[in-house]
């Protein structure tokens, strides 16, 4: 099983019956990365600038929006230092898919949010040419 499935298993589990999700987005991004944190519990915490963005195109149709209300737009996301290939830096380009379900019970309270994210492929930066 898929990483999605087996999360719509275990969130289906989790939360009581009377809960339902009441918001899913399912996202593809392309962004440049603006700034670098790396925290002392070996992750990276990430702004980006997203440059490009679409439905995933796994679950995209069960998303509730086509994401490109995120283009041009500061985002933040961490990832552990073992998900990325090699050591980010300001300028590189990330693409990665991001997954966010909100969760209401039947009464509207809030019962949560889950938000998943995964680097599919983290490009470096061309270093800059020196003019003579």
């Amino acid at each position: 099983m898929k990483h999605i499935e087996i999360f719509i298993i275990v969130v289906s589990l989790w939360i009581p019956a009377s809960a339902r999700g009441s918001y899913f987005e399912f996202c593809e991004f392309e962004a440049r990365i603006q700034s670098v944190h790396r925290s002392p519990a070996d992750t990276y915490e990430l702004e980006v600038d997203v440059v490009r963005a679409s439905k995933a195109t796994k679950h995209g149709g069960d998303s509730y929006t086509d994401c490109t209300e995120y283009i041009g737009k500061p985002l933040e996301v961490t990832f552990n230092t073992s998900e990325l290939p090699n050591v980010p830096a300001i300028g590189d380009i990330l693409l990665f898919s991001r997954s966010v379900i909100d969760v209401f019970g039947t009464d509207g309270s809030y019962a949560g949010t889950s938000v998943n994210t995964r680097v599919r492929k983290l490009r470096k930066a061309s270093p800059a040419t020196t003019e003579r």
